[in-house]
């Protein structure tokens, strides 16, 4: 079987397998996924299973969980290694001292009998001692290594915490930004809208103005008649003096018409000129109301997308952390990664702090957005009053 060197996938798992990884793993060089979890394999598993190109982060590449392999575990497979049955590997570990005494005895006799001389035992008691010593250090190491692993694996899941929310803020800035332009578009059509309406009031004014100005004129002309009447009257009056009080009268009555037309006349002109110049100030007004609730329009939509920059900047710190974090995971054999693991808490916390003001941001917009759609809503409605 080490000869089938081409092989890409070992999937073996829940096979009720035994006995342990044989060095000549490291031969299939070209496999893809090893899937050995939920067997009987014991033993330790050697260091030419290294060798293989394989994704050691990911438990669907390569997985050995649900097993009785027995410390210590080569670093490439710390984060693959899941629940093991550890119990029969004390049994393995003095099976091990065993045979390193046995081998160094049989090392010793055979040495004795070239040299001639006696030897003891002393050497291979300090063999097994230094092999014992080092199964200790190594299950010592073992252990601060899961720890570590454990540790870089909920700093990853904090981090990857932080980027969902993130991502949610960025969400709903985009959201309030959208929310925020289409509040601005209609601002400016409503504010296009009264802008028109008062060029409409304007113009129905200068109707007005001058259809006063007609009346004024006719008024004008019916004074003009009045005195032509009036001059015939007074033509007359010489003439008809003697015929007494009847004619005194009629002059009076035509002088009193004359005063009267005069007087409509010049109303008519005051009123005309007075609701012309009403019109035009209020047409400035309604022109001017326009032009700011359409700048500000366009300040809300400028902060949303401000906003959204910034929540999506949020994330991409989120994201980095996680690679950091996930970096920590699989380089995790103890002492070595422990300042950068402080370094990656502190980032995540301030990226959680950004990520939650930029979470409370859309809200807060969109209540102002909101604010100010209401209030151009209510101007346009008194103003069309």
């Amino acid at each position: 079987i080490w000869n089938l060197t081409n092989l890409k996938k070992i999937l073996l798992s829940d096979n009720q397998l035994t006995g342990s990884i044989p060095n000549g793993i490291g031969n299939f060089t070209n496999v893809e996924k090893l899937l050995l979890n939920t067997n009987q394999l014991e033993g330790v598993i050697p260091n030419s299973l290294c060798e293989l190109n394989l994704d050691w982060g990911a438990r669907s590449s390569v997985n050995l969980a649900n097993n009785n392999f027995c410390p210590q575990y080569p670093v490439c497979v710390e984060l693959v290694m899941g629940d093991q049955d550890t119990s029969a590997c004390k049994d393995w570990r003095d099976m091990q001292a065993a045979l390193l005494i046995a081998e160094a005895e049989t090392i010793a006799e055979a040495e004795a009998k070239e040299t001639g001389t006696k030897q003891t035992t002393a050497p291979a008691l300090e063999v097994g001692a230094s092999a014992e010593q080092v199964t200790k250090f190594n299950e010592m190491r073992r252990e601060e290594a899961e720890q570590v692993a454990d540790e870089a694996e909920q700093v990853a899941d904090e981090a990857r915490i932080v980027k969902e929310v993130a991502e949610q803020a960025a969400a709903a800035a985009e959201q309030a930004a959208a929310k925020t332009k289409a509040a601005g578009g209609r601002a400016r059509e409503e504010a296009e809208e009264k802008a028109f309406a008062a060029e409409a009031v304007a113009e129905e004014a200068e109707k007005a103005a001058a259809d006063k100005m007609v009346v004024a004129e006719e008024a004008e002309q019916a004074a003009a008649e009045v005195i032509a009447k009036q001059a015939a009257a007074d033509k007359t009056a010489a003439e008809v003096e003697e015929e007494g009080d009847d004619a005194k009268d009629a002059k009076e009555a035509a002088e009193q018409a004359i005063a009267a037309a005069k007087a409509v006349a010049e109303s008519v002109r005051e009123e005309a000129e007075q609701a012309e110049l009403v019109a035009a100030v209020e047409a400035e007004q309604t022109a001017a109301e326009a032009k700011e609730l359409a700048d500000d329009a366009e300040k809300e939509r400028v902060e949303a997308e401000q906003v959204a920059e910034q929540a999506k900047k949020a994330a991409d710190d989120a994201e980095k952390a996680i690679e950091a974090a996930e970096a920590v995971a699989w380089a995790a054999s103890g002492e070595a990664w422990a300042p950068e693991e402080g370094i990656i808490k502190d980032e995540i916390e301030e990226v959680g702090d950004d990520a939650e003001k930029l979470r409370d941001a859309p809200k807060r917009k969109s209540t102002k957005v909101a604010d100010d759609t209401e209030k151009t809503r209510a101007a346009t409605v008194l103003n069309q009053e």
